[in-house]
Order: structure tokens, then C-alpha cells, then sequence
């Protein structure tokens, strides 16, 4: 590995955490790194996009993501019942992680606050974050989490979990928890 990165003119890494690792672990000059963040559909861009509601229920929080353990969506679940907020979940099962997936769909199908959506089209997706009043991120560990950087582009309030992921630049401005 080492050898290539001899040969790179430029390193495009998604962010800053990265750049960092890349100069402390490989010593990969800072001069040689751009930081390019995740590409997200443009309909996320365009404040004018028309998107009816996806679904019926109102003034949500919306989290998507593969449900496993790591995005941690069942405790976020269960602050939103503790809260008495309707939660939208999108997010298929991640393989391995079947049995936190079912436990997560006991959850959902006990509780009429709670939507989960298992698989949505790239313009489905934008019309529930696009109707949101927030959207969440809980998870334990994420590199750069497209669904946080979806909010942004939205300019929906976005609650993050406190972890290392949640202070870059890009997220600045956004509202930590414990997850």
C-alpha cells in the first residue's frame, strides 16, 4: 500500500478524520490530500423541488440507515416513544444483523408513531427527509454519514450522536447527544 501512494498525485478522501489518518498513519503529505464529501442526489440541492408527503404521518424526525446495532435507530426509537415525537426510519437490514432488524420491526409494528420504510427509491428517500422537522443520526461509529450531510443540504435541524464523526466542518451548528 505504501508503495502506491508513492505514485498518487492526489488523495480524495471524504473527510477531514480521514486526511488526518492519512498523514499520521501513512505520512502522506497534507499538500496531496483534498477532502471531497459524499455526493448526494441534487434533488437535495434544489429548494424548489416538489415532493408530496410520502407518507400520512406529520412533524417527524427522520433517521436513515441500515438497521444494525451500530446506527443504533432501536434506542433511538425508544427515546421518540419516551418523547411522545413520530419517528420515520429508512433503512434495510444490514446482513448478519437480522435479529436487531426484527426486534427493531417488533418495535415499529407495536407503536403507530413509528414508520419504517425498508427500501426507498432515491426520490422517496428525498421526500421524507424533505418533509421532516429533523433529521437524527444515533449511530455508535460512522465515517461520513450521508444522511447528516442530506440534512444539511435540506437545512433540516440535525441531531448527531457525540462521537468523533459528529466534529467536522460539516457538520458545525448541528446538535450533539449522547447516543
Amino acid at each position: 500500500m505504501l508503495d502506491i501512494l508513492r505514485h498518487v498525485d492526489v488523495l480524495l478522501v471524504v473527510n477531514r478524520l480521514q486526511a488526518d489518518a492519512a498523514m499520521k498513519i501513512y505520512g502522506f503529505p497534507a499538500r496531496l490530500i483534498e477532502v471531497v464529501p459524499t455526493i448526494l442526489h441534487p434533488l437535495f440541492f434544489d429548494s424548489n423541488a416538489a415532493a408530496a408527503p410520502l407518507d400520512d404521518i406529520r412533524n417527524y424526525v427522520f433517521c436513515a440507515g441500515n438497521i444494525l446495532p451500530r446506527k443504533n435507530q432501536m434506542r433511538m426509537a425508544m427515546a421518540a416513544l419516551r418523547s411522545g415525537y413520530p419517528m420515520v426510519f429508512a433503512g434495510s437490514p444490514m446482513g448478519g444483523e437480522q435479529a436487531y432488524a426484527d426486534e427493531f420491526g417488533r418495535l415499529v409494528d407495536a407503536n403507530p408513531s413509528l414508520k419504517w420504510h425498508k427500501w426507498l427509491k432515491p426520490d422517496d428517500l428525498y421526500r421524507v427527509a424533505r418533509h421532516a422537522s429533523a433529521i437524527a443520526l444515533p449511530s455508535f461509529e460512522e465515517c461520513q454519514p450521508t444522511s447528516a450531510l442530506e440534512a444539511i443540504a435540506l437545512q433540516k435541524p440535525l441531531l448527531i450522536a457525540d462521537r468523533s464523526y459528529a466534529h467536522q466542518e460539516f457538520f458545525e451548528g448541528a446538535l450533539t447527544a449522547d447516543p
